[in-house]
């Protein structure tokens, strides 16, 4: 098991269809000095919306990444499958991919198991995971791709107590929360017993307001790294040569920039690749939405 903490900068590192398209070395040469990792989840870019199960295709491209990836880093890779029995058979998969491959050194599975599993009997489920690969678990509460495959009624939420026990599991590592300030405080609450427990930010937004303890996982950082850098070192520790107006100048170019690219992450963000050059076809945006991404490359992406 390796012994690295989730903390830091995140990437959700944006993965095209097909992997192919970009040109990896220059995209990781350029943003890797800026980030403390990295999350593989290409269901996330699909476009079908709210789709978080691995597919063959899926598989496939998480294995052209691993090598590729500087081993120093931290790497979050999903193995949320549709079920119980294909998100076990995608963790024994990935477990024979990655084994003495050197992304190992700071791999953790990532899985959202409210997807396809109740909040009754997860603690079980994951002793039975654990017996199947020695990487450790970031856990993810994402109430939005939850709810678009639970029927209404469904919780669609951890229970506080229940990640109260899970968190006393030396197979999980931490938690990615996606949702309101309220339930991250109980939640905060709920590990303090597990003084190394990640508890990161799935959200941009919210992590500007009210940033967590640990770190954020970002999906516009894979067009303005330098800036959320800066931010997430300064909101976590203060340690930043720029002074208190460059730093708010920073927080209200993401402002936009997040209102810009969240419209629609996997079109925006091929669009504003392809004008970084790291990208190749098929056509960029056209129109309006490609005046208002063009525009916000030129006023705030400085390097």
């Amino acid at each position: 098991m390796n012994q690295k903490r989730v903390m830091g900068l995140i990437c959700r590192l944006f993965i095209p269809d097909p992997p192919e398209r970009m040109d990896w070395n220059g995209f990781l040469s350029w943003i890797s000095p800026h980030v403390d990792g990295f999350l593989l989840d290409p269901p996330f870019w699909s476009d079908r919306p709210g789709r978080c199960g691995m597919e063959p295709s899926d598989l496939a491209a998480v294995a052209a990444l691993v090598d590729r990836l500087p081993p120093e880093k931290i790497v979050l890779c999903r193995v949320t499958g549709r079920d119980r029995p294909s998100t076990r058979s995608l963790l024994e998969a990935l477990e024979k991919l990655t084994r003495d491959r050197p992304v190992r050194t700071g791999l953790f599975w990532l899985d959202l198991p409210l997807y396809y599993h109740s909040n009754r009997g997860l603690p079980d489920l994951y002793r039975d995971y654990g017996r199947l690969s020695p990487v450790p678990f970031m856990l993810e509460n994402d109430p939005e791709r939850v709810r678009a495959v639970k029927s209404v009624g469904r919780h669609v939420n951890l229970r506080t107590s229940v990640l109260k026990t899970l968190s006393l599991l030396p197979g999980i590592a931490g938690l990615i929360h996606h949702g309101n300030i309220d339930r991250a405080l109980n939640y905060a609450r709920a590990v303090v017993r597990r003084r190394d427990f990640s508890l990161m930010d799935g959200d941009e937004r919210q992590f500007l307001e009210y940033p967590s303890t640990s770190g954020l996982v970002s999906i516009a950082a894979n067009v303005f790294p330098r800036q959320w850098s800066v931010l997430v070192k300064n909101r976590l520790s203060g340690s930043t040569p720029l002074n208190q107006a460059d730093i708010l100048e920073i927080v209200y170019q993401m402002k936009h920039a997040l209102e810009v690219v969240l419209e629609n992450p996997a079109a925006n963000l091929s669009h504003l690749l392809q004008r970084r050059g790291f990208l190749e076809g098929p056509e960029p945006a056209h129109g309006d939405r490609a005046e208002r991404l063009d525009a916000l490359l030129a006023a705030h992406l400085k390097d």
